[in-house]
């Protein structure tokens, strides 16, 4: 656990480092995301799979390396709640979560025309979630920390002169992870591996600095 919050703490500072240099842009926004995740605990047989839809707002920005450049970092922070959720194949009940991720990564920025733009990288990204439902008549719980990549791209169209409409889509895929998870009296924990994808269309508003 102490390795992920290492991890998380690094990109936690990259991304504040970059609040304090001269920011491109700030955007504001919301996403609705598709997921498919299998958990596999490295110690052990036990592994499941969980699909869903989340619901949820996203605050990121970006910090070009020039004024005028084309390569840059992009950092976000995504809060989130799951409408729906199924774990291996079962749909489950009275679902109540939490969920929230931080990001930072590379960006390359390429006009389209004079109003327009796209802005697409890869990046680093760890995912936290707290979860708890019923399945089955039995009280199960699904905490979990992930730490993988991430992919994104946006398309960019100036409003005003200084605000921006953002219409875009991201892509994350965790690697590793720590878990707890399985019925609320008896869970396992430990080390994951993990695969799957979750895929979130985005749509927001930047205020260009």
């Amino acid at each position: 656990m102490k390795k992920f919050a290492i991890l998380a703490t690094l990109l936690y500072l990259v991304s504040s480092t970059a609040v304090f240099a001269t920011v491109s842009s700030a955007s504001l926004g919301g996403f609705y995301s598709y997921e498919q995740i299998t958990q596999k605990f490295n110690a052990g047989t036990f592994q499941d799979t969980r699909e869903g839809t989340t619901i949820g707002l996203a605050l990121r920005g970006s910090t070009f390396f020039k004024h005028t450049g084309k390569f840059g970092l992009r950092y976000d922070v995504r809060a989130g709640k799951m409408l729906n959720l199924s774990v291996d194949g079962q749909e489950v009940d009275s679902l109540g979560t939490i969920g929230m991720d931080l990001g930072v990564g590379v960006a390359y920025q390429q006009p389209v025309t004079y109003v327009s733009y796209i802005e697409a990288g890869l990046g680093i990204r760890a995912t936290g979630g707290l979860l708890d439902y019923t399945q089955g008549g039995a009280d199960m719980v699904d905490n979990h920390a992930f730490l993988g990549l991430s992919a994104f791209v946006d398309y960019n169209h100036a409003l005003l002169n200084k605000l921006v409409l953002n219409v875009g889509a991201n892509a994350k895929m965790p690697l590793v992870g720590y878990v707890k998870a399985g019925t609320k009296n008896n869970p396992t924990e430990g080390t994951v591996s993990v695969s799957g994808i979750e895929i979130s269309p985005y749509i927001g508003v930047s205020y260009v600095f």
